[in-house]
């Protein structure tokens, strides 16, 4: 598993990773495609969709 925070991704083959969801999480997690292999939870301002789409990315090779 691997979890990007701001502009660093972080390897649980690296190190130990937990991640506290609460209830709206583990809804939005449960009704994903199986296919879909992110999730990503941002403040309901300050982010446009395209910003938040770039984040997403991730650099070739992780």
């Amino acid at each position: 598993m691997k979890v990007k925070i701001g502009n660093k991704i972080y390897d649980s083959n690296d190190e130990p990773i937990m991640i506290i969801l609460d209830k709206q999480d583990m809804e939005y997690i449960s009704d994903m495609p199986k296919h879909y292999t992110k999730y990503c939870s941002y403040p309901e301002t300050g982010y446009t969709k395209d910003e938040i789409r770039e984040f997403m990315k991730q650099k070739e090779g992780e």
